[in-house]
Order: structure tokens, then sequence, then C-alpha cells
């Protein structure tokens, strides 16, 4: 962890804030984004007479490293423009703190959208939704859908990107699963015993200020916020060793920056989020500075050497 890390930390930790993002089970989130994977090396099936091997040994190599196992069933085809598949809702892998927590569903389904589902509109990338489970216990409607035409980079793969391109893709990818999984476990683990997880406000739907505000987006945002920043952050460096940049980089002034404790300014490279901007908004400055502590722990935890 860096020395700015590390001052950014402690920063936070002499004002007293809470730390600790929602957890998602390791197995459960493999589980996912082994479909995920999974759909990848079905896009790079023979497309007139092109069957490009080096982008799908470069799927099998990052997903390896991730230590995601790929599905030895053979891919089939999308019906009617999406693939669902049934998962068992498993948490026995979550921190101990967890322990205590029941699951109010024992499974759960997954739905990879080719672009022909009117589930959400706008731009929405993914989405979560719950229902009760059926009387046995045996499973449920809740859904974990992924809108794969919206993702960055999925809509262009792999005929206009690169096979250097596919950890990016797969990140972005990745980074969408964990924070629909966040939601799930939101409602089917912890709103049970906190109904304040998943509180809206009355502007929810409209994806402004209310939307970030909400509650039940505190934490799946923040996660998402985490990644975009450090996604950000690995292209910036990347530029500024190859001497694209000027100037240097500031990690501990551009965390302050895209969360708002800084002002930004042309070609810094970072501004200020639209999840921050919103909480900044709002009237509740406690949750505003508990999430930059946590924003600021989970990009250590990202950055680590």
């Amino acid at each position: 962890m860096t020395h700015d890390i590390r001052r950014s930390i402690m920063l936070c930790e002499a004002i007293n804030l809470i730390e600790g993002l929602i957890k998602v089970p390791p197995k459960l989130e493999q589980s996912v984004l082994s479909l995920l994977n999974m759909h990848l090396l079905w896009m790079l099936r023979d497309k007139a007479g092109k069957a490009y091997p080096e982008h799908r040994k470069a799927v099998i190599a990052h997903a390896k490293a991730l230590g995601v196992s790929l599905p030895k069933s053979k891919w089939v085809k999308p019906a009617k423009g999406f693939i669902v598949e049934q998962l068992p809702l498993d948490v026995s892998d979550l921190p101990a703190t967890y322990a205590k927590l029941t699951p109010k569903h024992k499974g759960f389904f997954v739905v990879l959208d080719y672009g022909h589902m009117n589930l959400q509109g706008g731009e929405d990338t993914g989405a979560y939704y719950s229902d009760r489970p059926k009387k046995d216990g045996s499973g449920s409607n809740s859904l974990i859908v992924i809108h794969m035409e919206k993702l960055r980079g999925v809509p262009e793969f792999p005929t206009r990107r690169s096979p250097e391109e596919v950890p990016y893709i797969l990140d972005v990818i990745a980074e969408h699963v964990h924070h629909e999984l966040q939601h799930m476990i939101q409602y089917v683990l912890l709103a049970p015993v906190d109904k304040q997880q998943i509180d809206h406000l009355p502007d929810y739907k409209e994806h402004k200020t209310g939307y970030y505000a909400s509650q039940v987006e505190y934490d799946p945002q923040i996660g998402s916020a985490v990644a975009e920043f450090v996604e950000h952050w690995h292209i910036l460096s990347d530029y500024h060793k190859q001497g694209q940049m000027r100037g240097g980089l500031n990690l501990s002034k551009s965390i302050k920056q895209f969360v708002g404790m800084a002002p930004t300014s042309l070609g810094t490279g970072f501004a200020l989020s639209r999840f921050f901007r919103a909480l900044r908004q709002s009237d509740d400055r406690q949750r505003y500075r508990t999430a930059i502590k946590k924003f600021v722990i989970g990009v250590g935890e990202q950055l680590k050497p």
C-alpha cells in the first residue's frame, strides 16, 4: 500500500469513520464470472472465417489469472436474445461477521441480455430484481441481469478490440457483476435484519441525485467508484510512463479531486464523480465522509503492489 494511501486512511481514521463495504461470496462471484467469460468465448466463434485465436487465449489466460474456471459444457446460441442460468445462493464463504445471517432465497437466476430485453431502460448496464422464494425455499424469481450490449468494450468485441484489451473488458464486466451481487446480498441477507439497506429516495428512478444518494446504492456505488478510479489511474499511469502526460501523478490529490475534497482543473485526469457529487449535495455529511473512507480503503486494496 503506497504512502499516499496510508496517509489518506490515517486522515479518515482521525475523524472516526466506519470502514468496510458489503461483502460478496467469492465462490458465488466466480460462478457468475465463469458464465460471463464463457459468453466472451462464445462471441469468438468463427465469424466470416476468422476464429480469433489470440483473443481466445487472452480470455482464458485472464480468467485463469483471476482464479475463474470456465464451464466445461458447450455454450449455446442465445435464445430470443438472452441466456438464463440458475445458480445456488451459497454464502458459506462470507466473513464471520455474516455468519448469523440466513439468506431468504436458496437460488437465483443470472440473465445475460443481448439487447433484446426491456426490463430496464436508459443507460443501465445491469439490474437486480428481488422476489419472494417458493414455498419450499428451493428457488425464487430473484434475478441478476447484465445488459451485455451496454458494457464498455463488449459491443465492439472482438472485431474492433485487440487481444491486449481483453483484460480491460473482463475487468469492466467483473465490476458490474460485483455491483449487482452486492445488491443481492443487501436484499436477501441484510435487509431482513436491517430494512434501511434497501431504502430509496423519492426520485431514485430518475438516476439523478436521489439515485446516487439512496441507501440501496450506497455500498454498491462506492465499489463501482473504486473500480472506476483504479481503472482510470492505471490508464493515466501508462500514459505517464510513455511520456504522453505533462507533470507527475499524485495519488492523494487525485483521490481528493475524485471525491470532491479538492478542486479539479483541465488536464488533471480526474473530476468529481457523480456519486460523490450527489452525496456532497445531500444533507447527511456523515454519510459523505464515511463513503470517502470506504472509497480510500477500497482504492488501497486495489492498488496494493
